[in-house]
């Protein structure tokens, strides 16, 4: 045994480079202890970030859905709008020729007019048809028969009649009527009231015979005058 001691008793700097090489260990292991722990610092640092960007991420998500949404319903109004526009250039070019239309009845009506007190003014008596002088004539048109129209309207047209009631030969019987879109008849007006009119204006639409109605409507008023009496 004392020769063994012997021997390793010239090697004293082997204990010195153990001593060395446990503390270099020693010490390296606490500097990766370290870093390792600063790492898994920054690990859970870095995954609380990416949660927070996923999050950051999916509300951006929904904004961007929910502006996206908005952008449809804004396109869908924008086509309702168009649809809207391009409806009412279409009416607008429409309107000259409707204008054009109504302008045409309302001369088809004058001229019913005319043959109307033409046809009335063949039942006065042999001096008034013998009277050259207008004037005279449709003085004698309104004084005797009792029949006067005017325009109260767009499309409208007021007939006054007289010389219906015998009692009251002053009393006005008068009705109005009004043409509409489709060149129909419509009484707005009838005062007194007549029981048929309706049925009169169903006629004068299925033949379009304006003289044939003012006639009738004539007629009915006499028979209903002729009650007062």
């Amino acid at each position: 045994m004392a020769q063994f001691i012997h021997v390793i008793q010239p090697f004293p700097h082997l204990a010195q480079a153990r001593a060395k090489l446990n503390a270099f260990t020693s010490d390296s292991t606490r500097e990766l202890q370290a870093d390792v722990s600063a790492h898994q610092a920054f690990l859970r640092q870095t995954y609380d970030s990416i949660a927070e960007l996923r999050g950051e991420q999916a509300e951006l998500r929904i904004q961007a859905a929910a502006v996206k949404e908005e952008m449809s319903r804004g396109q869908i109004m924008v086509g309702a709008i168009d649809k809207e526009i391009d409806q009412l250039k279409e009416q607008s070019q429409d309107l000259p020729k409707r204008l054009h239309e109504i302008r045409k009845r309302e001369n088809e009506i004058r001229a019913e007019v005319q043959r109307l007190e033409a046809e009335v003014e063949k039942n006065v008596d042999e001096n008034d048809r013998n009277n050259s002088d207008l004037t005279q004539g449709v003085i004698a048109f309104k004084n005797r028969l009792g029949l006067d129209f005017q325009r109260i309207g767009e499309d409208q047209l007021r007939l006054n009649m007289t010389n219906i009631d015998r009692k009251n030969p002053d009393r006005v019987f008068s009705f109005a009527v009004h043409i509409d879109p489709n060149d129909l008849y419509h009484v707005i007006s009838c005062e007194p009231p007549l029981a048929n009119i309706e049925e009169l204006v169903n006629q004068v639409n299925q033949t379009n015979d304006f003289s044939k109605f003012v006639r009738q409507t004539r007629k009915a008023f006499c028979a209903l005058a002729s009650t007062y009496n």
